[in-house]
């Protein structure tokens, strides 16, 4: 049985948030966030959702602040664990959202 459109979309909701809320939890205590290609693979990094909903919520309160408390040597090493998967993202992280 299929649940009802508004159902699945709470569901899915729900399910977002709870994701979130553990990965601020852990970001704020000191914790390595999963990289946007990993958390919205989906995505691209000029995907207008960075912006707005969730991709913005997500990218300004838990992946940023991850990643602006890095210094330089660090965020190549988290590139070496984590590497892009394309010079965009590389561009973005290095050049744009620091």
């Amino acid at each position: 049985m299929r649940l009802p459109l508004w159902t699945a979309q709470q569901k899915r909701e729900r399910e977002w948030e709870q994701r979130y809320s553990r990965q601020l939890q852990a970001v704020r205590a000191g914790a390595e966030s999963e990289p946007p290609w990993i958390a919205f693979p989906e995505n691209a990094p000029w995907w207008g959702g960075w912006r707005q909903g969730y991709g913005e919520v997500w990218l300004q309160n838990v992946f940023l602040p991850f990643w602006k408390r890095l210094g330089p040597g660090e965020r190549e090493e988290y590139l070496e664990r984590w590497p892009p998967p394309d010079e965009d993202w590389r561009e973005y992280l290095t050049e744009i959202w620091i």
